[in-house]
């Protein structure tokens, strides 16, 4: 029997035992409140579950296998929106039952690489047997930290494993944090003030340890009130924990433009002048209203950053008659004949422009990852490789740093970098005094994908927390929001319609 015969013929063996069911259970648990938010308490179970069985008299093969396979469900259910981006409606169309097998294939192997995030738990629980025999104070002491160090090290090895021609080694990717179930929670979401969603997730492993320890404690005959605890927690999620927004005698008036553009007019620009045109109408509209700032959706390209930017916002100026606005807007450029993703700032106060380039890109968002890519093409999927390629070829700039800007400009946090933990960190970290975030977003990829834009909301909530910062979203087929430093969601005002477009108002505190 060969070697590879041989791994199947124990996971097969493996399967047929049942401790199999229990970790798909956990699995389960642990993943479905990413896809209906209102079960995240079942994510509390799931994680009480799974140290129970990495604390169960079993085999390090079965250990290994089972604590894998759990989060590997755990993060299928995380990403499940990668099937929202069916049908990719630039595609070829004789490509189109083939986008399935893509998307699947994606879908499954990102799960699996984020999946080996619990193996540092399967370390801790095999030492523990040996040194401390899991009972000690200081083992458990240690669990909530090493579990927090093994979600991000399965980020770690996804960006190793999906790495690409504009990839990076990183952590940012975050999806199925378990943090991000407790901002759910009104309450529990306040401790997203203490290390972002880090602290999050060190506070979700500490609750699950909670659970096991007062199942072992109390008899079975009091073991009901834990369930009326999850019930209480679960019962309360919406309540407010906290007081709303202060009143500010002086304030900012920022107006989103949020855009719905037919999704073949944006894949191809230089032939359709609509988003050209509406957008101009809108930008008209929207400057009658002399605002603060205005904040267009990423890869709006207003102005064309094609041409010399001196020259680009001399025209602007010459147009609009001298708006002293500050608007970002962002686009991609050709640096040496690779794609970078850029902001244009246009800041009327001052009379600048600035280019501050996107830091982190998303494998197989906007850039394709060598590994998988040879897959396909070896598999006979050149043409769709080809064909993805060809659209989705991004690079990160050389211009990563914002330090430059003048301190009336807003930080700008591009679409999917909000997924790094650390996101609104690194330009507050460069810019302390900033105004706000300007979140420019497009979501034309994921046919409005309830699942993502929950986990997403939930991201920016515990960002603005962390960082007591003000983030100002607009979309691209998404619409756009406000979230204050307290956690909460606020929805602008639509003060003006077009076909193609909403201009809306928030006000924020000077």
């Amino acid at each position: 029997m060969c070697q590879c015969q041989r791994v199947l013929f124990c996971i097969m063996v493996w399967i047929n035992k049942t401790t199999f069911w229990y970790w798909t259970v956990v699995g389960i648990l642990l993943g479905v409140g990413f896809v209906v938010p209102v079960l995240w308490v079942l994510g509390l179970v799931g994680g009480a579950g799974f140290l129970f069985l990495l604390n169960k008299s079993q085999s390090k093969k079965s250990l290994f296998l089972g604590a894998l396979w759990a989060w590997t469900i755990k993060y299928l259910f995380a990403i499940s929106w990668f099937w929202s981006t069916y049908p990719i409606e630039w595609l070829p169309v004789e490509l189109d039952k083939a986008q399935l097998l893509v998307i699947f294939v994606y879908w499954s192997t990102t799960a699996f690489w984020l999946g080996f995030g619990a193996l540092p738990m399967v370390g801790l629980f095999l030492l523990g047997k040996k040194y401390f025999k899991n009972e000690q104070l200081k083992f458990w002491l240690l669990l909530p930290l090493v579990w927090l160090s093994g979600e991000i090290l399965g980020a770690y090895i996804f960006s190793i494993i999906s790495m690409g021609e504009g990839g990076i080694i990183t952590s940012a990717f975050s999806f199925g944090y378990s943090g991000y179930l407790l901002v759910e929670h009104n309450l529990l979401s306040l401790f997203g003030n203490f290390y972002g969603v880090y602290g999050l997730s060190f506070l979700f492993a500490l609750l699950s340890l909670f659970i096991i320890k007062f199942v072992k404690s109390v008899s079975s005959s009091y073991r009901y009130t834990l369930g009326i605890l999850l019930a209480s927690l679960s019962l309360t999620s919406g309540v407010q924990f906290v007081a709303g927004e202060a009143r500010f005698s002086e304030h900012y008036k920022i107006l989103i433009i949020d855009t719905h553009f037919p999704i073949n007019s944006l894949r191809n620009r230089q032939d359709d002048t609509l988003v050209k045109d509406e957008l101009a109408l809108a930008m008209g509209f929207a400057l009658e209203y002399e605002p603060d700032y205005i904040v267009l959706p990423e890869d709006s390209r207003f102005f064309n950053q094609s041409k010399d930017p001196s020259l680009e916002k001399s025209f602007f100026q010459f147009q609009y008659n001298h708006p002293k606005t500050i608007i970002v807007d962002s686009g991609p450029i050709s640096v040496d004949g690779s794609g970078i993703l850029q902001a244009f700032v246009y800041d009327g106060l001052n009379n600048k422009y600035y280019q501050p380039q996107k830091n982190y890109l998303v494998p197989q968002g906007e850039f394709m990852p060598y590994l998988s890519t040879k897959i396909f093409r070896l598999l006979g999927y050149s043409e769709i490789m080809d064909s993805l390629s060809s659209k989705i070829s991004f690079d990160v700039g050389k211009n990563k740093t914002q330090s430059d800007l003048e301190k009336e400009v807003p930080g700008v946090l591009f679409c999917f970098e909000s997924v790094s933990p650390f996101g609104v960190r690194k330009l507050l970290n460069e810019r302390p005094n900033m105004p706000f975030v300007a979140h420019p977003v497009s979501h034309a990829w994921f046919h409005e994908s309830e699942v993502l834009w929950n986990q997403l909301d939930s991201m920016l909530k515990i960002q603005a927390m962390w960082n007591d910062s003000y983030i100002v979203s607009a979309g691209n087929h998404v619409s756009g929001r406000v979230v204050i430093p307290n956690g909460q969601m606020k929805t602008p005002q639509t003060i003006r319609r077009g076909e193609f477009w909403e201009i809306k108002e928030i006000l924020i505190p000077k």
